[in-house]
């Protein structure tokens, strides 16, 4: 006889009736969504692998506060803007920019960018083109780095020291319907000995010499 306290459980259970497992189902992993575009701040375009093709442009206006307007990133990312992109910086830094383009991506700009502190800045091998005007009133009208590089067949303008900056191998061009105007010392400048800058058309700022509208210092 079996004890009486004993369970079923204490029990030997029949091969028929072992319960089956309940085994969950992995879920499919997704690949997380690459940010390429983005909009005061705000995602707008994404990739699913980097690389892919992508080319938009801008929809409307943009206006921003303490952020860049437009930030873009990305091989094979272009983005053509025929709005006013504009950047407004409540605090002291020389290098907050209205737009920024990285990482091989393209910019061309057919409409107006404005802020109070820099214009755009371009790194990791960025492509510029600017066919109208850039006018802020920081020191960077245009700030290249890391192999970048700027045609301009527009007007860039600011009140600060340097229209286009150009560094670590980065390339700017001043067309012959271009215009580089500013209200200080330098219209377009380069540092290091692979950085160069290329003028065709006119510079027009307000610094201490001549010499300084076109400046190159090597390393």
């Amino acid at each position: 006889d079996k004890k009486a306290d004993e369970t079923y459980s204490d029990k030997e259970i029949p091969e028929d009736e072992v319960p089956e497992e309940n085994i969950p189902v992995p879920s499919p992993v997704e690949n997380p969504k690459i940010s390429a575009v983005k909009e005061n701040g705000i995602v707008t375009h994404e990739k699913t692998n980097k690389g892919e093709i992508l080319s938009a442009e801008t929809a409307s206006d943009i206006s921003s506060t303490d952020q860049t307007a437009l930030w873009i990133s990305d091989t094979n990312t272009k983005i053509i803007n025929n709005s006013t992109l504009q950047s407004e910086y409540t605090f002291e830094n020389s290098k907050n920019y209205s737009v920024e383009v990285g990482d091989n991506a393209a910019f061309i700009n057919d409409g107006l960018v404005l802020g109070s502190h820099g214009g755009v800045l371009l790194y990791n091998n960025a492509e510029f083109i600017n066919n109208n005007i850039i006018g802020n009133s920081g020191d960077y009208g245009v700030y290249l780095s890391s192999g970048s590089t700027l045609n301009n067949s527009g007007i860039v303008e600011n009140n600060g020291q340097y229209g286009v900056y150009a560094e670590d191998g980065s390339v700017g061009t001043n067309t012959l319907n271009g215009i580089i105007r500013n209200f200080s010392n330098y219209g377009m400048y380069a540092e290091g000995e692979k950085s160069s800058i290329i003028n065709q058309g006119l510079i027009e700022n307000s610094g201490f010499s001549e010499e300084t509208q076109l400046s190159v210092l090597k390393d």
